[in-house]
């Protein structure tokens, strides 16, 4: 009887050990929620009283942990505002900016969703983006 005890109970601590470690591993960045990752990110820039107004200029996506943003900030200050966001979320492997401006383009720019898109890219928000991308700004 003392055996059977005994081997209930070691069966009952491996399988909680078993759960502990999956939800662990669920955890872990190893496959990073890329969506979950770029929702996180627009809901900091929504809870940024100045950036909440520039979203319609900034498209996040993400693959693999890798944060591509496209568009602009209104100034140096909140260009490096959203770059911290975007790296401190959890998963982010990399900020991708190279398409990211530190200050608007001028007004007739075709950088511009308002001024129709070149070939190549298409209307997101406020800006371009180049067709192949997802558009992640909310309108």
């Amino acid at each position: 009887m003392r055996i059977i005890r005994f081997a209930i109970i070691v069966s009952f601590f491996l399988l909680v050990a078993a759960a502990a470690e999956q939800s662990v591993s669920a955890q872990s960045c190893d496959t990073p929620d890329d969506k979950a990752i770029v929702t996180e990110i627009y809901a900091k820039l929504s809870n940024d009283k100045v950036l909440a107004k520039q979203i319609p200029q900034i498209n996040v996506t993400s693959y693999l942990g890798a944060v591509k943003i496209i568009g602009w900030a209104d100034n140096q200050s909140d260009y490096a505002k959203v770059q911290s966001i975007a790296a401190e979320v959890d998963c982010v492997r990399l900020v991708n900016v190279n398409k990211f401006w530190e200050v608007p383009p001028p007004a007739d720019s075709p950088l511009r969703s308002a001024n129709g898109c070149a070939s190549g890219t298409k209307p997101c928000g406020d800006i371009c983006i180049p067709s192949g991308d997802t558009c992640s700004i909310k309108n």
